[in-house]
């Protein structure tokens, strides 16, 4: 898996490769919001199912929050900071 930073309605394809369970196997994709203090959010689970030892699921983006309390590039610019784009892994 890996880390995504893109826009709402974008689709993102989630891939992975599996050693050591059983072909075919149940399984469950989460993701979470990157916070750099290591307190990271849930924002959704997607039960799935192996494809062999294969994971591909595709999952659609959106902020799960109140997009209100993320600060504009202006508002960053007077402490000179720049915005960094929210990112997501699983």
């Amino acid at each position: 898996m890996g880390q995504a930073g893109n826009s709402p309605g974008e689709i993102v394809k989630l891939q992975g490769k599996f050693e050591g369970c059983l072909p075919n196997s149940e399984a469950t994709v989460i993701v979470y919001e990157y916070n750099p203090d290591g307190h990271h959010d849930k924002v959704t689970t997607m039960p799935t199912q192996l494809k062999n030892l294969d994971l591909e699921v595709q999952w659609e983006f959106d902020y799960y929050d109140n997009t209100a309390q993320i600060p504009i590039e202006q508002e960053k610019q007077k402490y000179q900071k720049h915005y960094v784009p929210v990112e997501y892994f699983s």
